[in-house]
Parts: structure tokens; sequence; C-alpha cells
């Protein structure tokens, strides 16, 4: 399967020429003239909902094209930029973002984490979670759900917003691999990020599943400006400049003084 970067995939009317473009790069990638890409087809549910599929299948691969694409990840070229995923991927490590904490300090906030993870409520977590499932699998369940939660790691987003104010956000992630029933890392990720999180001189932090939505990777756990992907010095997909829309002028009243002094 492959998500191609940017957000011209919303709108089904560019997904013959994105099909194209995915061909003509894969096509260059592989050596192959025998792949073949399948464009995707909202059914009527999706429709109604205004949800366009937003993933493309490239198949008749050999075992070595789908090794060439697969270890790669993610691919960039003049014609198209893309991020390829198996058609079962493993549950994803990020989990949520905590912010409300004021402090660049992560040790105090991954020590505040793994502190709640091992409270009685996250014990009753466990067990309704374990309960789900048939009684001779609950051992190995029960032990890949705790090496999960012994997983977690975060990461400090440095986050500014207008007037360069500091505003920390901390990501919080785990192994994902660890947990391979879908609902259940689902229903673990809602229950983690519904727990309260508390530090005797920091207060109360507030958590958010998805913060934020990159306009250039579709990652939910940065804004566009903190991509890493543009970064790369082979890039040639989406920028901020590229994804991010200029604001409507708004007369001289506006362009004076402090009022154009804009983050994103």
């Amino acid at each position: 399967m492959t998500l191609p970067f940017s957000n011209e995939t919303d709108n089904a009317d560019n997904h013959s020429h994105i099909g194209e473009c995915l061909l003509t790069a894969a096509s260059e990638i592989t050596e192959s003239e025998n792949l073949r890409i399948s464009i995707p087809i909202p059914s009527e549910e999706a429709t109604r909902n205004g949800a366009t599929p937003t993933s493309f299948l490239i198949y008749n691969l050999s075992d070595m094209d789908i090794y060439t694409l697969v270890q790669q990840g993610v691919w960039s070229s003049p014609a198209i930029t893309f991020h390829i995923a198996e058609l079962h991927p493993p549950s994803l490590d990020f989990l949520f973002t905590i912010k409300g904490f004021v402090t660049h300090n992560e040790s105090i906030i991954l020590k505040m984490i793994q502190n709640t993870w091992q409270s009685e409520a996250t014990e009753s977590l466990i067990n309704e979670v374990v309960d789900t499932f048939m009684e001779d699998s609950r051992p190995e369940i029960r032990s890949n759900i705790i090496a999960f939660l012994d997983s977690v790691s975060i990461k400090h987003l440095k986050f500014r917003t207008k007037g360069n104010i500091v505003v920390p956000h901390f990501n919080v992630y785990a192994d994902g691999k660890l947990i391979s029933d879908d609902d259940a890392w689902s229903y673990l990720c809602e229950s983690l990020t519904a727990l309260t999180y508390t530090s005797p001189m920091q207060g109360r932090g507030y958590s958010d599943i998805s913060p934020f939505t990159c306009g250039i990777c579709h990652g939910v756990d940065h804004p566009s400006g903190m991509c890493k992907f543009p970064k790369i010095e082979t890039w040639h997909g989406p920028t901020c400049d590229t994804v991010i829309k200029p604001l409507p002028f708004m007369g001289d009243r506006y362009n004076r003084g402090p009022h154009n002094n804009h983050q994103f």
C-alpha cells in the first residue's frame, strides 16, 4: 500500500493523475514494467461522508520489488513522493501528546508517566483488555501489554506560539509491535490518554491523541513546520511553503505593527 504525500489525494478527481505518477516512480525504482497501480474507489458510505480514500495499491510485484520498496519506506522522486506500508502494518508507536507542563526536562515528564502507568488504575485497564481474549492466550497478552507499557519513551517538541512564547509539548510513544490486535491497541491508547497526569510542582497536564496534522507527511505527532522530510537533501516532495496557504490580504491595518508576526 502507498500513501502519497501532500493533500492532493483528498480530491478524487486527482486520483487518476496520482496513479500515473506512482506508476512512473515505482517503475523507475524497481526497473520493472510489469507492476500495476490500483486507484481507490470510494464506497457509498465514504462518498456520503466525504471520506475520500487516500491509499493506492501497487501490485504485480516480484519479491525483490516488494523488498526494495518496503525497506526504504519513503520515496521522493521528481514525479511524486510517497510512503510505502505493508498490507498489515504494525500498530503505531505514537500514542498521544501531553502539554500544560512548564518545563524542558524530559526525565521529569517520563518519570511521571511511568509512575502513572504503574498505578492501580492501569492495572485495572490491563485486566479489562486481557479479559476480552480467550483464556489460553491471556498470559501472553498480559505479558505483551506490560512490555508495551515498560517501553514508554517521550520526545520534547520545542513548540512556540505567537510572540515566540515557549509552549512545551511532550509526545508519548510505546512499542506498537507488541500489541498485534488493533482493537486492543486503540483501547489502550484511548484509556492511557484519559488518565490523569499530575506533577507535585507542575500541576495537571492535558493530553491529546491527535494534536497535529502535518500537511507534508500526514503525521499527527508534529506540525508541518517540524516535519523532518523537507530537511533531507534529496527531497522532492512538499514543503511548508507549498502546503501552508498564505493569509488573505487584510489591508494596511493588518500589515502594520505586531499583527504581522505569525508562526505556523
